[in-house]
């Protein structure tokens, strides 16, 4: 392997070390708030907050281990992780508008989305893009 191509790996890796970190950050940061932004729910409040905590985990460890071994192997599990991340955060946010408009039939409630399911979304589509990329050239 040259050193432009472990270079290309290396940035590949800590792309997907930071896409996890947005992963977890977006679990702990608000996903819904209540009357004008008064009141904050993040997604530890809940069982599927801490599964996309743990896949955010996941990814920077795998991050890690990618930047250490550019295995091929590594990369395709930093897709699969990924891809299963994206899909859950987009199913996640799909049940958080129909939440929002069960909870909006209601003047008082002011329900709003809260930013840390869409910053979620979007380190597990990084995380994604950068191991796909992995796996092409690995």
């Amino acid at each position: 392997m040259s050193r432009h191509d472990a270079f290309i790996g290396r940035r590949r890796a800590v792309a997907v070390v930071l896409g996890g970190g947005l992963v977890a950050t977006g679990a702990l940061l608000p996903w819904l708030t209540l009357f004008a932004g008064l009141q904050h729910y993040s997604g530890l409040i809940g069982l599927y907050g801490w599964l996309v905590l743990a896949g955010g985990a996941a990814a920077v460890a795998l991050g890690l281990a990618m930047f250490v071994r550019p295995a091929r192997w590594l990369h395709v599990g930093g897709l699969a992780l990924g891809l299963t991340l994206t899909i859950f955060t987009v199913w996640l946010a799909g049940r958080l508008f129909e939440t929002m408009h069960g909870v909006g039939a209601d003047a008082m409630f002011v329900a709003r989305p809260g930013p840390g399911l869409f910053v979620a979304m979007a380190g597990a589509v990084l995380v994604a893009a950068a191991a796909v990329r992995g796996v092409r050239h690995v």
